[in-house]
């Protein structure tokens, strides 16, 4: 799809008018099975992760630009699949990429956005996320869940204990919907407040560790 924008600039006393066409392209890409790892790197757009049924890994991608296209690669080699979408200059050139990933299942996952928020529906592998915008899971049965946003809110909801949930925010809000317990709990905030409704014990098994720049951590039973 195709549709064009009107831009105007001023250059030394002179305004110069021209348009510039925003494309929007859609593609999906099958990484066949066996799968052990996704690594995803993105640079603009956001993220939605979900888990499957099928061994197969699927890539559903909608691209947004002006000038120039995104970079894009998918490919798998020996059980790890590498996502990456690429932008030129994203903040000045109109270009971001929105990924839907079905991921099968115990899929080890390692997330990178530089510029975007990311959605996670049911993972039950490792996963690490870093986001430059909000993290948000849901139904989330995977051991271990690491998440860095540089001040955006994060907001985890699991379905089964997690064995050890690390969450670090410059300045965000941080709620963790927890079953079960008890939890070893290491919070750490600059002035925000910190509510725990969940079983805790310094000797406990399961860790959390919460670090925020000045949001408030809340910490509810799931």
């Amino acid at each position: 799809m195709v549709a064009a924008a009107l831009v105007v600039v001023v250059v030394g006393g002179w305004t110069v008018v021209g348009v510039l066409f925003e494309r929007t392209d859609t593609a999906t890409t099958v990484l066949p099975g066996p799968v052990t790892a996704l690594v995803l790197e993105v640079d603009a757009g956001d993220v939605l992760l979900v888990a499957g049924d099928d061994d197969d890994l699927v890539v559903e991608r909608t691209s947004n630009y002006t000038i120039r296209g995104p970079g894009l690669t998918a490919e798998v080699v020996d059980g790890v699949a590498s996502v990456t979408a690429t932008c030129a200059r994203p903040s000045l050139r109109g270009c971001s990429v929105e990924h839907r990933i079905t991921v099968p299942t115990g899929v080890r996952i390692e997330i990178d956005v530089a510029d975007g928020g990311v959605r996670l529906a049911g993972l039950d592998g490792w996963v690490s996320v870093v986001a430059g915008g909000a993290v948000e899971g849901t139904d989330l049965v995977g051991a271990e869940v690491l998440v860095a946003t540089s001040g955006s809110p994060v907001v985890l909801a699991f379905a089964a204990p997690p064995s050890r949930v690390d969450v670090t925010s410059d300045g965000g809000a941080v709620t963790l919907a927890l079953p079960g317990g008890p939890y070893a709990l290491t919070a750490e905030t600059d002035g925000g407040a910190v509510t725990a409704d969940v079983p805790t014990d310094t000797f406990a098994e399961r860790l959390l560790r919460v670090a925020t720049g000045g949001g408030p951590v809340v910490l509810e039973r799931g």
